[in-house]
């Protein structure tokens, strides 16, 4: 059964007017960069990331993807990941766990989606079981 992997975006730089706008800092990235290790340490294989169109997700996205050695054509963004409720969340991951990526792309594989919080912890604390999930030092969650 495939995979869908939640992971909130790196350390990003302090709240502004523009919201979307705000990027990763140097912490952020790092950071990033440690979770896709601590993936590919648990034996994880991300084929695809689907990550909010705003700028912190997107640098997180491709910093996993740089990390993993895949190319920025993996990654795919989705309006509706942006400050999502647990409801949107839901949907999005039920469309992507019943998606043939095989048989659409040619490409099998886990998926990876980066996003926002509150929803991602709303969506573990209120909507996952235990046995569900499982959180992978420093910020991602199975």
């Amino acid at each position: 059964m495939r995979k869908v992997i939640v992971m909130r975006h790196g350390h990003a730089e302090p709240y502004c007017e523009d919201d979307f706008s705000r990027r990763l800092t140097a912490r952020g990235l790092e950071r990033a960069r440690a979770s896709a290790a601590a993936l590919q340490d648990q034996g994880i294989s991300v084929a695809w990331v689907l990550a909010s169109p705003a700028a912190r997700t997107r640098e997180t996205a491709h910093t996993l993807l740089e990390t993993w050695q895949l190319p920025r054509e993996r990654l795919r963004k989705d309006s509706r990941l942006y400050l999502a409720d647990v409801a949107t969340l839901k949907t999005i991951i039920t469309e992507q766990l019943t998606m043939d990526e095989a048989a659409t792309t040619g490409v099998p594989g886990d998926l990876l989606i980066v996003g926002h919080n509150p929803g991602l912890s709303l969506l573990a604390q209120r909507e996952l079981e235990p046995a569900e999930f499982s959180l992978v030092e420093p910020f991602a969650a199975l």
